[in-house]
């Protein structure tokens, strides 16, 4: 029996046996009343943490922050406890962030909870602006620590080192991750490690996977975009960076609307001066 299970059978049966038992009322229905509110009090930190991740899905940002910031002054799980202090940075709270880590630092862990909680605090140092600190976290994770391998730890590193200056490694890591969890962001990652390769075969075969999938992150319809562009199909490109303008953006990524915004005007051009577009409304 799994321990959360037993764990489950236990508390259920602190509540449930009071009532049957010949006690006075008080304590028969006291009992149960406060182990239920004891419970949901504790919970509640959890309660606030799904709360703001349903927020973040709903693009609801004022919401989504005020929920993941009442949460981390809760209680959570090292797990729950990451994933609120990543979601955090995501929201450009880089004090709050760091202090739940830190605050986890300090909780018991198993040597397993250990490796995934400095799977996400490499992100501190990523945001903080030493760019091969975070590369140097993950990669002794992924190669001297147990061989530690997540769809995580793949996606953030595979992203990290394609801007290290370093597109061959890119290029190795994300064919590996895509061998591990082919998932949209780290196919993203793929395609953008063979443009920087100069790939562009590869690039655009890899990118219309991501694409067919209706990704919500703007870094897929951006370098559909880039691709588009090299390849002379300006019309494409433009219709690719106006997808990218109107998907999400985090502040863990270096794309920035500012960038998309230039690259959108800039095809704008190209396509007025080739007079490919003859109707204004193509651009509204």
């Amino acid at each position: 029996m799994k321990p959360s299970t037993r764990k489950t059978l236990v508390i259920s049966a602190v509540i449930i046996i009071p009532l049957f038992l010949p006690i006075p009322p008080l304590a028969r229905f006291g009992i149960p009343a406060l182990i239920i509110v004891y419970l949901l009090y504790t919970g509640i930190g959890t309660i606030r943490y799904f709360a703001g991740v349903r927020a973040g899905i709903n693009r609801d940002h004022d919401k989504a922050v005020k929920y993941i910031l009442k949460a981390s002054r809760s209680k959570l799980s090292i797990e729950r406890g990451a994933i609120a202090a990543m979601l955090l940075l995501k929201y450009d709270k880089l004090d709050e962030a760091e202090q739940l880590f830190a605050s986890l630092d300090q909780m018991k862990k198993s040597p397993s909870q250990q490796k995934y909680l400095r799977s996400y605090q490499a992100l501190l140092p990523w945001q903080k602006g030493d760019r091969e600190e975070a590369v140097l976290l993950l990669e002794n994770l992924l190669n001297n620590d147990g061989h530690y391998r997540t769809t995580h730890v793949y996606s953030t590193l595979g992203y990290f080192l394609l801007h290290c200056g370093k597109p061959e490694r890119a290029l190795e890591l994300n064919l590996e991750a895509v061998d591990y969890d082919p998932t949209p962001d780290i196919l993203d990652n793929l395609a953008a490690a063979y443009i920087a390769t100069g790939d562009w075969e590869n690039a655009e075969s890899i990118c219309n996977k991501v694409t067919d999938s209706n990704p919500g992150f703007s870094e897929a319809w951006y370098h559909a975009g880039i691709i588009a562009e090299h390849f002379g199909d300006f019309e494409t490109a433009y219709s690719q960076y106006k997808r990218a303008r109107n998907s999400i953006f985090s502040n863990l990524s270096l794309l920035k609307k500012g960038m998309v915004d230039e690259k959108i005007e800039e095809m704008r051009l190209k396509l007025e001066k080739q007079s490919l577009l003859t109707d204004s409304n193509v651009f509204d």
